[in-house]
């Protein structure tokens, strides 16, 4: 063979090697710029819940789950007073459209167009995935936050800015629980007592012990529980010295507001269970 032709063959395969790693290069920048794009999203976002709430809602980010063998990562679950509520962030650039309905979402961006798979429907089924560890009485929201970009053609409910979701979880209505009403009742007989909300305990033993002890101090032995439900559990949390108000039998036949005053969930009893341990 000549010797200008192994030499050619020599130039192109080297050629071919350094586009290669060029492109890998190139491809891996992209991939971590998209991932530190991501980040500061989510980093964003938690910031935001931390202050939901007057400061109270407990913030969990990047919670991983496992749905029929495949694993789901939430980027973000925030548990406050006005319910649970389940985000999907998103940190997109340009412009972006979707519909309720649809799978596929655009994005527009420096004239190209990048379709990705709806966050609105990635995030119900991460929405079901909570619900399922949470008793069915707990409201539960999803939203998808944009944390960039311009969202203006998204014909979807919610969807939000970051700019507007502390307005939307702190104006949730969740309705006033018997135990706030209760807490209003005896501020006013100068009884100041603390309204904590536990809709998964499962969650909540997740917690580091900082936190366990910033929400139940161990100082504070006078505990009571409030369950529609078994007491199975709550004993853990009040301890020797706290009271449970459970149903523990099978249960009755009625409306719910007749079945809930025969079991004694009412304000008063609430208060009357609370003065017993003062």
């Amino acid at each position: 063979m000549d010797t200008w032709i192994i030499i050619l063959i020599a130039a192109l395969a080297a050629v071919t090697i350094i586009a290669a790693a060029y492109i890998a290069v190139i491809k891996k920048r992209r991939s971590g710029a998209k991932k530190k794009a991501g980040e500061l999203g989510e980093n964003a976002v938690a910031s935001v819940l931390k202050k939901c709430d007057s400061g109270n809602a407990l913030v969990i980010n990047d919670y991983m789950t496992v749905e029929e063998g495949q694993s789901r990562q939430i980027d973000h679950i925030c548990i406050c007073s006005n319910g649970v509520f389940v985000i999907e962030t998103k940190n997109f650039a340009g412009t972006i459209y979707g519909g309720q309905d649809e799978y596929m979402w655009q994005q527009y961006v420096n004239g190209q167009k990048h379709e990705f798979y709806s966050p609105l429907k990635q995030n119900i089924t991460h929405m079901y995935c909570v619900k399922k560890l949470l008793p069915s009485d707990v409201p539960v929201f999803q939203y998808v936050v944009f944390t960039n970009g311009d969202i203006s053609h998204i014909s979807a409910e919610n969807v939000t800015d970051i700019f507007s979701l502390r307005q939307i979880i702190d104006g949730a209505d969740g309705g006033k629980t018997l135990s706030s009403q209760a807490k209003e009742e005896l501020y006013k007989q100068g009884i100041d007592v603390r309204v904590v909300s536990m809709p998964s305990m499962e969650l909540f033993d997740c917690q580091d012990q900082e936190y366990k002890e910033s929400v139940l101090p161990n100082a504070m032995r006078k505990r009571l529980s409030v369950e529609m439900g078994s007491e199975f559990g709550w004993y853990k949390y009040v301890g020797l010295d706290g009271i449970t108000m459970s149903i523990d039998e099978f249960g009755q036949s009625a409306p719910a507001k007749d079945v809930i005053e025969y079991y004694g969930f009412n304000v008063d009893n609430i208060i009357s269970n609370i003065k017993k341990m003062i």
